[in-house]
């Protein structure tokens, strides 16, 4: 299986933190796994917050795409937060992004 492996869950995994599933983490060793790191970062600056004194690592992006055309097209919210679809919206236009469609997922974690 091949596996593309995200900055959180790379730290998390080097770190041994329990944010990370003990299924993922059975993944991720599993020597037949082929593994991947996102290049998303590469040469981009990570930066860090702690979040329950635990180091959550961050890149900063620039989503305005400088005017050009919308990098963002569509914004789902998982089922369980509960955060409404309209402040998004308003958060997007606020700074620059409009006409992005906002859904609520209807799909369980499961």
């Amino acid at each position: 299986m091949k596996l593309l492996l995200d900055t959180h869950t790379l730290l998390w995994f080097i770190a041994g933190n329990t944010n990370l599933s003990a299924f993922a983490r059975s993944l991720i060793e599993d020597v037949s796994n082929e593994k991947f790191v996102s290049i998303a970062c590469e040469g981009m600056p990570v930066l860090f917050r702690m979040r329950d004194n635990t180091p959550v690592a961050f890149i900063e992006q620039d989503f305005t795409n400088s005017g050009k055309v919308n990098p963002i097209k569509e914004v789902i919210i998982g089922p369980k937060n509960h955060v409404l679809p309209t402040a998004i919206s308003v958060f997007l236009e606020t700074i620059g992004i409009g006409s992005v469609k906002v859904t609520k997922s209807k799909a369980s974690y499961r």
